[in-house]
């Protein structure tokens, strides 16, 4: 398996209104990865520290009343986060890369049942994005919790975990600029992987 390296466009998704602060979930919406825990650690972080962020949600998502996607939607509702939960459906690969650096993106999140370590974490790292990815010992040889990205044990750990992200915007960066190390160092890019 190789790593896409994206190329970065800051403007790439200037179409797009985005929110000032929020956090990424990138993956097909279905119940194996996990969006509502993303909910949880939203309604975590509001009712600790009482400020406003986001959640995105991107991804193919089936769209029926019983679905997944209405499931999280409907969650979101309960835990009063509804009006910070938004689905962008699915995007192209280089819109998707350029969130994952987005000035206003603290983090991007992947808390699935089944592994974490699948190419939207790699490639997060690979685009210098700031991973935080639920503790399953699938990601433990690549990230160095706190140094590249993060590992957490549950959604409350997470939802402090932003809080030091929003408030220390240079540590955000060293983390990407390690996690983007991490992956040229680590994982080849396609080309090199074919050949």
């Amino acid at each position: 398996n190789g790593v896409r390296f994206p190329v970065v466009n800051s403007c790439a998704n200037d179409k797009m209104e985005l929110p000032d602060r929020f956090l990424l979930y990138v993956a097909r919406v279905v119940q194996w990865k996990r969006q509502e825990r993303a909910v949880e650690l939203l309604a975590h972080y509001r009712r600790k520290y009482q400020e406003e962020i986001f959640l995105l949600l991107v991804g193919q998502a089936d769209s029926g009343e019983h679905g997944y996607l209405n499931r999280v939607l409907v969650l979101a509702s309960e835990l009063g986060v509804r009006d910070c939960v938004r689905y962008l459906g699915e995007l192209d690969s280089d819109s998707v890369c350029n969130l994952y650096t987005h000035k206003g993106c603290l983090a991007c999140l992947s808390f699935y049942d089944i592994g974490n370590k699948g190419n939207v974490s790699l490639e997060i790292m690979a685009a210098g994005g700031v991973l935080l990815a639920l503790n399953d010992s699938s990601l433990d040889n690549i990230v160095k919790s706190g140094i590249n990205g993060f590992l957490i044990n549950d959604m409350k750990q997470g939802a402090d975990i932003v809080y030091s992200l929003l408030h220390d915007s240079k540590k955000a960066i060293e983390i990407g600029n390690d996690a983007k190390s991490t992956i040229q160092r680590l994982a080849g890019s396609w080309d090199e992987r074919v050949e």
